[in-house]
């Protein structure tokens, strides 16, 4: 079994819901922070696996409607879907939808593999980039 890259101990409490597993994996992690120059914000909390590479992403400052990809690229230029969403109209971490999103999904690059991950809509816009 991997473990997070990054921090330790149990989730923090969060008032007024139950965090799922992505949200969970999240707070255990140190976030690496993306960067962006479309107004998104958010983090990628990476876990070496022996399948390659786990990740959760917070995702905030976005409003929709959009679909999603978060996206592996390797070292050799190669490009792997890691999950996909949709965006509702209201968004999420923004002005009346304050809560972010949290997604986790898996690569079958070795971290070590791995040049950069993005967030990018399926209209080929670059939200955020995570450089490591």
């Amino acid at each position: 079994m991997g473990s997070a890259i990054g921090g330790s101990g149990a989730p923090a409490a969060h008032a007024g819901h139950d965090m799922g597993p992505a949200e969970q994996f999240y707070a255990m992690g140190t976030p690496i922070r993306g960067t962006s120059t479309a107004g998104a914000s958010g983090g990628l909390v990476l876990e070496d696996k022996g399948w390659g590479t786990h990740a959760a992403l917070m995702l905030a400052g976005v409003k929709g409607p959009l679909e999603c990809e978060l996206l592996a690229v390797s070292t050799t230029g190669e490009r792997r879907v890691m999950t996909g969403w949709s965006v509702p109209p209201s968004g999420y971490g923004v002005p009346g939808s304050p809560t972010p999103l949290y997604m986790h999904g898996g690569s079958p690059f070795p971290r070590a593999g791995i040049d950069r991950f993005e967030v990018v809509t399926t209209a080929g816009k670059t939200l955020l980039t995570f450089d490591i």
